[in-house]
């Protein structure tokens, strides 16, 4: 047996070494020759103390560039990702292994940008609340400094996420504080969340809006949160209509548009609501830009006005979701109406989702996301989009369809009862080749829907000529027997069975 701090290896252990660098040891092959010797180094050094390590790289060029291969940062990125999704490490640890050296400090910043752990998020939302840190109770006031400070003292990018949301209502101090942070180092930014309070008067927030977009030249997406309990119907709104489009600094880079309207009251989908001017003036400015627009039905479905309005200004939209703020079923009907009306020629995806506030949710990659409701008040509520949408003239629906739409996501569990939105889809989403239904995760759900019938199934492959397959989900969050059914025209294809699907919120 070796003594202690010696290594005894056997004929076979370099055997084995060889095997796994690849190396043929067939008979006859002569062990101590210098080609083995040279895989066997990498084994061999793992037993010499560093101070030997040191002394080698001066052997030999070979040796130092091994030694070089075998640096912790090398190996690093192999296992940051599974480091960081350990709950055996906190994020002060992780965060501390990017002041390792700038190669660690890459990866991490890399497997946090990919994997976005939940507390990372948190770490930059700023807002009114009073959290618990530390063993002691923060204010949001008191964080806000105590970042602002942080940011000072950074010499580089302050924002691991790249984004900041700011929610605060209370304080001006805090108010003013929030926005510092943007022209401190809002360059590092490319997503701003930002809660619009106006208890303050509509036009100087504006002001400072554009003040602080001014700072935010890499800005990719910009959401903006409407509290419906700080909106008076002020005659101030409509100033915003004499905002010029070049009063906004070019913002290069920006392609999303996320507006989050709070339930006001009676006012229903038809209603535009007093602030509708606001993200117009934004719209106006940034439109030809815009890729993704996410909103609630109000600021689409207003009137013509406001219809023709974003046909003008967002021409070049790919992704739509439509976000139904309260439990409205006529809500539905709005959306569809307001389909009718719209002209996005390059649209490639379509999602009509319903906001979930405890999860903080948009839906579940969805393309098109339709409501579950009461079977009686999903038939009235049918008959009305049928009896309203089908009496105008076909050709006109043709004209204003959906050509790039290839996949559509329902969420429902009664589909034949829907039968009049499939003759409106079949005529306007032209060319479909995917449909999958998939429950909407909720409370709502009691037990998934039967398989349907071959003669349903068939339905939808006449009405879609391009259909290619159906794919039916049960028990898409259960742990461990989430089952997918998918249909050709040709019958029943494959039966998957895999464990449920990730939270959208996780």
């Amino acid at each position: 047996m070796a003594e202690l701090g010696q290594v005894d290896l056997k004929n076979e252990d370099i055997q084995n070494v060889a095997g796994i660098v690849g190396v043929d040891t067939s008979d006859g092959y002569e062990y101590l020759s210098q080609p083995l010797i040279a895989h066997c180094w990498p084994l061999i050094f793992s037993f010499v103390p560093n101070s030997d390590q040191l002394a080698a790289r001066y052997a030999s060029p070979a040796f130092n560039e091994m030694l070089e291969n075998q640096k912790p940062e090398l190996l690093f990125p192999s296992v940051v990702g599974v480091l960081t999704k350990s709950k055996y490490l906190s994020p002060s640890t992780i965060l501390t292994c990017r002041l390792i050296s700038k190669p660690v400090k890459a990866s991490v910043d890399e497997a946090l940008t990919q994997l976005e752990p939940t507390w990372m998020y948190r770490a930059f939302a700023f807002d009114d609340k009073v959290r618990y840190k530390n063993s002691r109770w923060v204010d949001g006031e008191t964080r806000i400094e105590g970042f602002s400070k942080y940011v000072e003292a950074h010499k580089g990018n302050p924002f691991l996420t790249r984004r900041l949301s700011i929610d605060v209502e209370d304080e001006d101090l805090m108010y003013e504080g929030a926005f510092t942070l943007l022209t401190k180092a809002g360059f590092y930014l490319q997503k701003l969340e930002l809660t619009l309070f106006f208890e303050r008067e509509p036009l100087p927030l504006m002001e400072r809006l554009i003040s602080a977009l001014d700072h935010l030249p890499n800005l990719r997406s910009l959401s903006l949160r409407f509290p419906n309990h700080h909106i008076s119907d002020s005659d101030e709104w409509n100033k915003f209509k004499l905002v010029p489009a070049d009063t906004f600094p070019p913002l290069l880079s920006i392609s999303e548009l996320r507006l989050r309207l709070e339930e006001f009251g009676d006012m229903d989908c038809h209603s535009e609501p007093p602030c509708n001017e606001f993200p117009n003036s934004i719209m106006r400015a940034y439109g030809s830009q815009l890729k993704t627009l996410v909103t609630p039905p109000n600021f689409l479905s207003g009137n013509d006005r406001q219809i023709n309005f974003i046909n003008t200004h967002l021409a070049g939209l790919q992704h739509l979701e439509v976000v139904p703020n309260r439990e409205d079923p006529w809500y539905n009907y709005c959306v569809y109406e307001a389909l009718l009306k719209l002209r996005f020629p390059h649209l490639e995806s379509l999602k009509y989702g319903e906001f979930d506030f405890e999860e903080n949710n948009y839906g579940i990659d969805t393309v098109l996301f339709t409501r579950r409701m009461e079977k009686y008040r999903k038939r009235v509520l049918l008959d009305k989009i049928v009896n309203e949408l089908l009496q105008r003239d076909r050709e006109h629906l043709e004209i204003r369809n959906f050509p790039l739409l290839k996949k559509l996501i329902v969420c429902t569990s009664k589909i034949e009862s829907e039968s009049g939105m499939w003759d409106v889809f079949g005529l306007r989403f032209t060319e479909l080749e995917h449909i999958r239904f998939q429950p909407r995760r909720g409370r709502h759900i009691e037990q998934d829907p039967d398989i349907p019938e071959d003669d349903v199934l068939r339905k939808y492959f006449r009405q879609f000529p391009k259909l290619r397959k159906i794919v039916w989900v049960q028990n898409p969050w259960r742990k461990d027997d989430c089952v997918e059914t998918v249909f050709t025209r040709r019958g029943k294809a494959e039966v998957l069975i895999h464990p449920g699907l990730k939270s959208p919120a996780a």
